[in-house]
């Protein structure tokens, strides 16, 4: 029987050394919002799981597919729900 709680979203994630990127990681976020998954909660859920303060040391990127192009967009805390 499911347990009930917030809803939870895989991510998938990459790291960057030197400018190369490392193997894709893998986590489960729980949404604090019922309009999407938040940067706050993927900072928030890393952190748990690495160590606090882990995540803030990298600068936050998403990818996104608008009609026959992708959009990378520079992410903040304050960023719109990524859906």
């Amino acid at each position: 029987r499911p347990r009930p709680g917030p809803a939870r979203v895989a991510v998938v994630y990459y790291l960057s050394r030197n400018g190369q990127l490392e193997h894709p990681h893998f986590m489960e976020v729980a949404l604090s919002s019922p309009d999407g998954l938040y940067l706050r909660d993927v900072i928030d859920r890393l952190d748990a799981l690495r160590g606090k303060g882990m995540a803030r040391m990298y600068s936050w990127a998403s990818k996104r597919l608008v009609p026959s192009k992708f959009l990378f967009i520079d992410n903040d805390m304050s960023s719109l729900p990524w859906v």
